[in-house]
């Protein structure tokens, strides 16, 4: 049996490790979240999943499906979004995997310089999503009634 690989939801900065209470659970087949320290007042938000279940070549056939991809992706955004009142956070792309804890902690420790830039421009700010679609065949209907009703 392969040991577990190490899921990264975000990387959080908090003065204590941020609460877990009430966090959703996150990836399905995954263990439950725990805060690493990755530095001070830095904490990556993670858990332990199988790699039976997100490994490489598991990971390349779940990509080509939308619902196994989106059952993940809502996942990870639930996670991130538990964490929003933290002073700064930094998603992590979907699918950030490590082999190991350790292998996590070492990325953000080697990357810092490039991470505390980031921490510091989005600081006590809050990103926001705008979602738009188009319906063309509504549009055009809407479109001739709106002729329609100029011509009476």
């Amino acid at each position: 049996m392969s040991a577990p690989l190490t899921y990264v939801y975000c990387l959080v900065r908090a003065a204590r490790p941020p609460s877990l209470r009430r966090a959703p659970s996150g990836m399905p087949g995954g263990g439950a979240l725990r805060a690493l320290e990755a530095g001070t007042h830095l904490w990556l938000i993670v858990s332990s999943v199988p790699e039976r279940e997100y490994g490489e070549a598991v990971l390349q056939k779940g990509l080509q499906r939308l619902d196994w991809v989106g059952q993940r992706a809502v996942a990870h955004e639930a996670v991130v979004e538990h964490f929003l009142s933290s002073s700064a956070l930094v998603p992590m792309p979907l699918f950030t995997l490590f082999t190991s804890d350790r292998r996590a902690v070492e990325h953000v420790v080697r990357d810092r310089g490039r991470l505390a830039r980031i921490l510091a421009r989005v600081e006590g700010h809050l990103e926001w999503g705008l979602r738009l679609t188009w319906d063309e065949r509504s549009a055009r209907d809407r479109a001739g009634e709106t002729g329609r009703a100029g011509e009476a």
